[in-house]
C-alpha cells in the first residue's frame, strides 16, 4: 500500500533552522506515521519533493529503509517540474539531489523517469509552478492508498491537497491522516 505525504515548508514553522521546536516535534510526528505506517502494510511512501515537510518524509523514509531492511520500504518521489529546486539554496539542492539518487521511483510531472536527468534544470520561465504544484499534489493522491497531512488548517498548497484528499475519501477508500503542528493534535 501507498501513502503519500503533504505539509508545510519550513517557513510555517517559524524558519528554516531545523532544531526549531515545532519542526523538531514536526519531524517526530513524521517518524510516528512512517513508523506505524510500515507496520500497518504500508510499504511505499510518496513526497512531493518540496522544502519542509515533504523533505524531511523523505529523509525519514531513507532511514527506516536502512535500519529495516526486510520491511520493502520503498520511496517514491513525484517532482513537479524540472526546475523545482533552481532558487533553493545550494544545500538544499544538494539534500534533494541525495534524495533523488536514493528514491525507488521518481516522477517528474508525474511520468516515470527510467533514469534521472540532471537536475534542477534552470528555466527562464517558472510562471505555471503553482498549478504545477497543485498537478503534483492531484498525482499523490491519485496513486496513494491514504494521505498523510501535517496541516495547521490554513489555505495554501497543503490545505489545498488536504481538503482534496478529503474529497477523494468520500469518493473512493482513501485514508487521510492530519497532524496540525500548532496544537499537537492528531486527526483521522
Amino acid at each position: 500500500m501507498k501513502l503519500a505525504f503533504t505539509g508545510h515548508r519550513p517557513n510555517v514553522f517559524g524558519g528554516y533552522e531545523e532544531n526549531r521546536p515545532m519542526i523538531v516535534d514536526v519531524k517526530e510526528a513524521l517518524y510516528t506515521i512512517i513508523h506505524y505506517g510500515i507496520q500497518h502494510g504500508y510499504t511505499e511512501f510518496i513526497s512531493g519533493m518540496a522544502l519542509g515537510v515533504d523533505i524531511w518524509a523523505a529523509e525519514e523514509v531513507l532511514a527506516q529503509k536502512l535500519t529495516n531492511p526486510t520491511a520493502g520500504v520503498k520511496l517514491i518521489a513525484m517532482v513537479p517540474w524540472e526546475g523545482q529546486a533552481t532558487m533553493w539554496p545550494a544545500k538544499s539542492i544538494e539534500r534533494y539531489l541525495k534524495i533523488l539518487n536514493a528514491a525507488d521511483e521518481v516522477y517528474i510531472r508525474g511520468q516515470l523517469v527510467t533514469s534521472l536527468p540532471k537536475l534542477p534544470v534552470k528555466t527562464t520561465d517558472n510562471s505555471n509552478y503553482r498549478q504545477l504544484l497543485l498537478q503534483r499534489n492531484l498525482d499523490m493522491i491519485a496513486m496513494a492508498d491514504a494521505v498523510a497531512g501535517i496541516w495547521n488548517g490554513d489555505d495554501g498548497g497543503t490545505g489545498h491537497c488536504m481538503k482534496h484528499a478529503y474529497h477523494t475519501a468520500t469518493q473512493r477508500k482513501l485514508k487521510v491522516i492530519r497532524y496540525n503542528p500548532r496544537t499537537q493534535e492528531w486527526y483521522k
